[in-house]
């Protein structure tokens, strides 16, 4: 009798072993990886050409959409949709190899608003991070961005684009500064 007692144990034993050995860790993407970066652009004075400059009450607005951009969330998660800043991040299609956005200047003011329209060109690449987070898509080759007014009346708010670094492999560096 002891011997299948013993044999059960061992049998037991080798069964709980079995199966914790045979666990795969969950396959979770890292919150810290890096995945398809978005497209930052700096807003810059257009006569003093090197200083910052906040643009007011910016509204990014995809072309042919209603949809906007939310630029953040107020703390009862409320969709902000205008924003005053120096710097945004706005993402790019990655599935075409052009983006077009509406940037509406003082979105606020129905007076003073000023819209243009900015189409960024480029060519995509899928990059296969892990098998947690999968592929991410890269940006390559991005042309001078093409500026139009909706409204055929040649009151552009932006005065300048400059492509300054025409590969979006992170969301950290600048690509394209606008001077208005």
């Amino acid at each position: 009798m002891n011997f299948f007692k013993y044999i059960k144990i061992y049998f037991f034993a080798f069964a709980f072993m079995l199966v914790t050995t045979n666990c795969e860790k969950d396959d979770i993407c890292d919150p810290a990886t890096e995945t398809t970066p978005m497209l930052t652009i700096e807003f810059y004075d257009a006569v003093e050409t090197t200083i910052l400059k906040n643009v007011q009450n910016l509204t990014v607005q995809e072309i042919n959409s209603n949809e906007r951009l939310n630029f953040n969330s107020d703390l009862l998660g409320t969709p902000q949709y205008t924003i005053t800043a120096n710097k945004i991040s706005i993402p790019l299609k990655s599935l075409e190899l052009q983006t077009t956005y509406r940037l509406i200047f003082n979105a606020n003011n129905d007076d003073t608003k000023n819209e243009d329209i900015v189409q960024f060109n480029y060519q995509t690449q899928d990059i296969y991070l892990n098998r947690a987070c999968g592929f991410k898509t890269i940006y390559q080759n991005l042309t001078q961005p093409i500026v139009s007014n909706p409204n055929n009346d040649n009151l552009f708010w932006i005065n300048q684009m400059q492509v300054t670094n025409n590969q979006i492999n992170s969301s950290k560096d600048v690509h394209v500064k606008i001077y208005f």
